[in-house]
């Protein structure tokens, strides 16, 4: 070898770790979730509401030239009640009015219901044991 030429080197391959991650699963401890359904007899509380008609007959005896229209007066409704009587000229006579008016009253009320409930258990077993050895492989 010369001066002038360059020397050959000698290449030594190094070597490397590269660190691997790898994960592995497994149970550490189960769930158990059981429901069931409870029933249980109740009464059921509330109110309903009901309507009454009040009728009031009220005598009036009055001529009149035509037939009354229906008509409220507040919550009432007068219906007119006619008949037609022969005097020596034909005239309406209006006989009566029929005053109606609803009545509104609540009334308590119970009846026997069956209502459902439902419940869950959770029951949790314990942890198995870690393995004994790792899940990786040794070098």
């Amino acid at each position: 070898m010369t001066r002038d030429e360059p020397a050959l080197s000698e290449r030594i391959p190094l070597v490397e770790d590269e660190p691997v991650i790898d994960i592995a699963q497994r149970v550490t401890g189960r769930v158990r979730v059981r429901t069931r359904v409870q029933t249980e007899d109740v009464r059921a509380r509330g109110e309903l509401a009901r309507q009454d008609v009040e009728v009031e007959r009220v005598v009036v005896d009055r001529y009149v030239d035509q037939a009354p229209d229906l008509r409220h007066e507040g919550d009432v409704l007068i219906v007119p009640v006619l008949e037609e009587v022969l005097v020596t000229e034909k005239r309406l006579l209006l006989k009566e009015e029929l005053r109606i008016r609803l009545v509104r009253t609540l009334e308590p009320v119970e009846a026997p219901v069956t209502v459902r409930r439902m419940h869950a258990d959770i029951d949790r077993d314990a942890p198995e044991a870690p393995p004994a050895s790792p899940p990786y492989p040794k070098p």
